[in-house]
This record gives structure tokens, sequence and C-alpha cells, in this order.
């Protein structure tokens, strides 16, 4: 029976919580049980909160690639109306196909002590 606020409060907590209509232990006589069980309900949202995004951040992060992908032992320096290519392959070791790929490349020339410059 609901007979004033604090009665309909602790209802809608055990609704929300699904604690159950069972016999209750807490009643609206015992105003420190229902700021506790207010607490402890507090708490477990959070938590579960916490869980959920914890979950979910490591469900959605994308697994390195570096590991997975191999390059070709040999390129090809080839020249096409003036300009030179740097031309080799790249492999993906997994089952599934890379959509939209985009690899950038730094290369660093060291000069050879005796070239002419």
């Amino acid at each position: 029976h609901v007979l004033g606020f604090l009665d309909a409060f602790l209802l809608s907590i055990d609704t929300q919580t699904t604690i159950g209509f069972g016999n209750y232990a807490v009643d609206s006589s015992c105003v420190h049980a229902v700021v506790i069980l207010v607490f402890q309900c507090l708490v477990s949202i959070l938590v579960d909160a916490a869980f959920v995004g914890l979950l979910f951040t490591k469900i959605s992060q994308p697994q390195s690639r570096a590991a997975t992908l191999i390059f070709s032992r040999f390129g090809c320096i080839s020249e096409e109306h003036g300009v030179r290519y740097l031309s080799f392959r790249i492999a993906d070791q997994r089952e599934h196909q890379l959509v939209e790929a985009h690899a950038r490349l730094l290369m660093y020339f060291l000069p050879r002590k005796n070239a002419p410059r």
C-alpha cells in the first residue's frame, strides 16, 4: 500500500531496480534504511555503467594492423614522364579484405660517402 511520498519512492526504487514486490525489508518508517538503499542503488548503477563502458571500449577498439601487414622483399624504381616512382606490395594476412586502404611512406636518403654530388 502506498500511503505517502516515501512509500511511493520505495515502490519506484523497487520497480526500477527490479528488487521485487515480496516482503519488504525496508519500509517508510526507517528513513536511514531508505537513504542506504538509495545510495546502494546509485552505486550499483554507476558500477554497471562503468563496466558497460569498459566493455564497449574494448569491443570498439581496432586491433593493431602493424602485426598483420607484410611488405614485399623487393621494390621497383621506375621513371615515367620524368617522375620517379617506387613500387612495392603490401599484403594483409587477415582473412577479410581492406576497404579504402591508405598507406603513408616515409623515405630517407642517405648519401654515399664517395658518391658525386
